[in-house]
């Protein structure tokens, strides 16, 4: 909501200089105008002269309301987009990309909250007659063929896969408000199956979005939070999903696109 305020704020004022810029640079075109008019019609009426003078005034009054009115109206699409849930965020801000990595490399916020299992939660899963290799490349095709609805669902609309091999799988997840959480998942192979421990959690209390997010976050590490998710916490919620898509992602391995239809385990 703070977020929404602030950009509503920006957009107001952004369209008011706007207005106030291209205003300013039609009235001296006006005033040039009327002297140019002037010196033609040396002998011209004074009431024809001030009735020049109120039209081009008139006129400028109806420029200025166009350029307000169009100005408005950018301004308020713009919010709009800004706004909209399913959208918005659609990629991290840039500072958000810039302080990720290091948030999610020292992590502050899963310190303390790996013990109270609020804002982080560790399962095991376990694939028979799969090795880690195609555990991996499963988990990414179910990622990356998640819908913008669906991530939004998640209260994951943007992602970025920063280590994905036989060994592990490593995600960093934004929220819209951009916090930051990661997913990660070790991968070991056991005779002919697969086992994975899985770990989705909170990396700090603040989003990444806010300049030194990172350093602010080391000194609130010890403040307990979490996040609700449907029916359950959240990571929670993400795990049990996360591995009902990835199971049918591997009994179809052919087809990507039966891993997204698994989505009804919770809409």
């Amino acid at each position: 909501q703070i977020r929404t305020a602030m950009m509503l704020r920006l957009g107001f004022f952004l369209a008011l200089a706007l207005c106030l810029v291209q205003s300013q640079a039609f009235l001296p075109s006006c005033q040039r105008g009327s002297k140019n008019s002037g010196t033609v019609s040396l002998f011209a009426d004074k009431s024809d002269q001030r009735d020049d003078m109120r039209r081009e005034v008139l006129n400028s009054r109806r420029h200025f309301l166009g350029q307000w009115t169009q100005a408005t109206s950018i301004a308020t699409a713009a919010t709009a987009l800004t706004t909209n849930p399913l959208i918005a965020h659609a990629n991290p801000s840039t500072l958000s990309t810039l302080q990720g990595p290091l948030q999610d490399s020292i992590a502050p916020g899963h310190w303390v909250g790996r013990y109270l299992g609020l804002n982080s939660r560790t399962v095991t899963w376990t694939f028979a007659n799969t090795s880690p290799s195609q555990v991996s490349q499963g988990l990414v095709d179910t990622l990356q063929g998640l819908s913008s609805e669906r991530r939004a669902k998640l209260y994951m609309p943007n992602f970025d896969i920063v280590i994905a091999d036989e060994g592990r799988v490593h995600v960093l997840t934004w929220t819209k408000m951009e916090w930051l959480d990661s997913l990660d998942v070790a991968l070991v192979a056991q005779g002919d199956d697969t086992v994975a421990t899985a770990s989705f959690y909170a990396t700090g209390f603040l989003p990444t979005s806010l300049p030194g997010a990172p350093l602010f976050n080391v000194a609130l590490f010890f403040i307990p939070f979490g996040s609700n998710g449907p029916r359950e916490m959240l990571q929670d919620f993400r795990l049990r999903v996360v591995e009902g898509l990835l199971r049918k992602q591997l009994a179809v391995p052919t087809t990507r696109a039966s891993g997204q239809e698994g989505f009804g385990a919770f809409g």
